[in-house]
């Protein structure tokens, strides 16, 4: 059985989570969240303590995958998650227009991106960008959206995941540098180590 599905999960004072018709939901402070139980996998729920089950062994990796789901369900509707992305470079900044986010990142025209429901975003300063919500997945989305689509050239975003570790997103100018630097590595390795066996044979 998956070690990840063996742990249980404890359901914190305010959170309730039922399942019914193929479907759990988890009811919290921050709101309700859902997941589609998949074929093959039980879960139980006893009082403020939940565990899942497979069915069988060819089940073990969905069992673990919807144990680490509904662990982030339960996070989500009691504290929320949070992402914070910093604007790096000269003129950047960020403010908010009503429930847009106005983003000045270079471009000959401000960016205008639509805060999807279920997010809300906030500036503390200019370059700064705090994304909370209760699903981890959709707060992760709109971050990666920040960070992949509105990148010019000479961007750098940096983003600040949670407690864990700080993910340095660079240009991607600088991304395809570092790849062609690494083929011409491998490359010229090759090339040596066929000119060391022609010797050899020699």
């Amino acid at each position: 059985m998956s070690r990840v599905a063996k742990m249980p999960i404890s359901l914190p004072k305010g959170v309730e989570m039922t399942a019914k018709d193929g479907s759990i939901a988890v009811k919290g402070p921050k709101g309700t969240l859902s997941v589609v139980q998949p074929a093959g996998v039980s879960v139980s729920i006893e009082g403020v303590t939940v565990n899942v089950a497979p069915a069988g062994l060819a089940n073990d990796a969905m069992a673990g995958t919807l144990r680490a789901l509904l662990a982030n369900l339960v996070t989500g509707v009691n504290t929320g998650y949070q992402r914070k992305l910093e604007l790096v470079g000269v003129g950047y900044r960020a403010s908010m227009a009503g429930k847009d986010l106005n983003l000045t990142l270079g471009f000959s025209h401000p960016v205008l991106f639509k805060v999807p429901e279920g997010v809300s975003v906030e500036t503390p300063t200019q370059t700064e960008i705090l994304i909370k919500g209760a699903d981890k997945h959709q707060v992760g989305q709109v971050a990666a959206i920040h960070v992949f689509k509105h990148q010019p050239g000479s961007l750098a975003f940096q983003m600040h995941v949670e407690q864990f570790h700080d993910v340095r997103v660079r240009p991607l100018r600088e991304q395809a540098i570092d790849q062609f630097a690494f083929v011409q590595h491998v490359a010229i390795a090759v090339l040596q180590t066929a000119t060391k066996f022609d010797g050899a044979e020699q």
